[in-house]
Formats: C-alpha cells, sequence, structure tokens
C-alpha cells in the first residue's frame, strides 16, 4: 500500500494533472457555483482544478499533508476550497 503521506511530503505534485474524466465533466457541467465533496482528495489536483471553474469543494483525505498543501494553494488562488482529515470509510459528510 502506497503511503500518500511520506509522498506528499516529497513532492508537491504526486499525480499530476487533473484526471480528464473530472475535466470533461467540469468543462461542460451547466450548474454554477455548486459545492462539490471530494473524498480523497490527496493533495487537490481535482479539487483546485473544480474550485477554478467556479465550484466550492470541501476536499476529505487522510493525508494531512495533502491536505495542507491543497489549502496552501487554494488560499493563494483565492479559491473557494475547505479541506477535512478524515477516514472516507467513516466519514460524514456536512449538509450542504
Amino acid at each position: 500500500m502506497i503511503n500518500y503521506e511520506k509522498e506528499y511530503q516529497n513532492s508537491r505534485n504526486v499525480c499530476g494533472e487533473p484526471f480528464p474524466e473530472i475535466v470533461e465533466f467540469f468543462e461542460n457541467y451547466d450548474d454554477e457555483c455548486a459545492t462539490v465533496v471530494h473524498l480523497g482528495c490527496g493533495q487537490g489536483r481535482d479539487a483546485l482544478f473544480i474550485a477554478r471553474k467556479g465550484h466550492s469543494v470541501l476536499g476529505v483525505d487522510t493525508a494531512q499533508t495533502g491536505i495542507e498543501q491543497m489549502l496552501e494553494e487554494a488560499e493563494s488562488e483565492k479559491l473557494a476550497v475547505d479541506g477535512v482529515i478524515a477516514d472516507i470509510t467513516n466519514y460524514e459528510a456536512p449538509d450542504l
């Protein structure tokens, strides 16, 4: 099993570019200002892309370093991104 916490500590861009299917979906998504919960967000590769498209994102991941890096990037770009350090197998999302 990959230790993502360690991977994120060693590199700011472990997973590269946003997932192509996420890009395609949000390039064609008509609803403006949606709120998206991204489970397993890691360093925020996809969450940041979604926020750049004008949506609010709540990223959830077990890796503290990944969440911190995502939030740093979001803050520097003034994006609507929040992060929660949690195990997605028992995480209860807030009412949005």
